[in-house]
């Protein structure tokens, strides 16, 4: 709010470039805040053709449910094929609201205008990068609000990763959201759910970790539960390794009735890999979780987003180039 907020999107993209090489998922006011931030995503990158073989950043655009293609979001959409820069053109559908009742209408509404994008995005500059997606929710009759949480959402979004694969394009999809308005049972039941089920349908860009409230409080203690969940999926789909030295069939014989396997070589080998280790939720035995002041996995949370707000966070970007990424100097 001590910016102008016209040029919010410009300060957000400085201050993720200075202090992250990673690609960010952006979204633009509008063509000419759009423009600059190609603009600045060059300076980073050191020009427009090595912008364009490793882009610095995905634009989030999206058609206006039920069938409008707005004038702005167009030309956002046509301005990224130009310029190569990866773009999603995914529908925001709510459905009962700005879509049918059901799941299966809305995503056939959804994927319509999602589809309708690529077209005017591929006439433009085929081949341009494309992320295909549908932002998928339901109405709660009952308060209003497009859920974040239950079991539509993810179950929508599912589908969105099938329909992905079907043609053959990479996927946005969402994840990792609740409609709880703090960290609590529902927020941690809702996104591990959510982020299991878009792991194993095969999205390929997952956004709103961190979100709360249906998606109107962004939370930097839901963000680290949320990053502690990713670890526990992410372990799930990994599976298990199946080969003589796993089954440790031998070693099974050697120890034999009754011994144990906690002495083994065997088990310093595998135990780091093959058991996941949380940072935040707790596995201490009750007597000791007691002792050491009864914290829950928020309290943990909570100490760590302290310790990381106070932590002096290394610049990437030299001052120079800090100053050529000023928003006001792209008025």
């Amino acid at each position: 709010h001590n910016v102008t907020t016209q040029l919010a999107d410009l300060y957000h993209f400085r201050a993720l470039a200075t202090y992250s090489s990673k690609p960010v998922l952006m979204t633009a006011t509008d063509y000419d805040n759009l423009k600059a931030l190609i603009d600045m995503a060059a300076v980073v990158a050191g020009g427009y053709e090595e912008l364009r073989r490793a882009p610095q950043f995905v634009l989030y655009a999206e058609p206006i449910s039920p069938l409008v293609n707005s004038k702005e979001a167009v030309e956002k959409l046509l301005l990224c094929a130009e310029y190569g820069i990866p773009v999603t053109y995914a529908s925001g559908i709510i459905a009962g609201a700005t879509g049918p009742a059901t799941v299966a209408g809305s995503l056939a509404l959804g994927n319509a205008e999602g589809l309708a994008g690529l077209v005017m995005h591929q006439l433009k500059a085929k081949g341009a990068p494309f992320i295909y997606g549908i932002v998928f929710s339901v109405m709660d009759m009952h308060s209003a609000i497009s859920c974040y949480g239950g079991p539509e959402l993810p179950l929508g979004h599912t589908i969105v990763g099938q329909l992905g694969k079907f043609y053959g394009l990479p996927t946005y999809g969402t994840a990792g959201c609740s409609d709880s308005c703090e960290i609590d049972a529902q927020a941690g039941m809702e996104s591990v759910y959510s982020n299991l089920l878009a792991a194993l349908s095969g999205t390929n860009l997952i956004h709103d970790n961190g979100y709360l409230a249906s998606g109107l409080v962004g939370s930097l203690e839901k963000m680290l539960l949320d990053d502690e969940s990713i670890g526990f999926v992410k372990r799930f789909m990994e599976g298990i390794e199946l080969s003589e030295e796993t089954l440790a069939l031998d070693l099974i014989h050697e120890v034999g009735p009754g011994g144990n396997f906690l002495q083994e070589d065997h088990t310093f080998k595998h135990f780091r890999k093959e058991t996941w280790y949380p940072r935040f939720f707790n596995r201490k035995h009750f007597e000791n979780w007691i002792q050491a002041g009864k914290k829950t996995t928020k309290d943990q949370i909570r100490v760590r987003v302290m310790e990381l707000l106070h932590a002096e966070s290394p610049k990437i970007l030299t001052e120079k180039m800090q100053l050529s990424l000023d928003p006001l100097s792209r008025l």
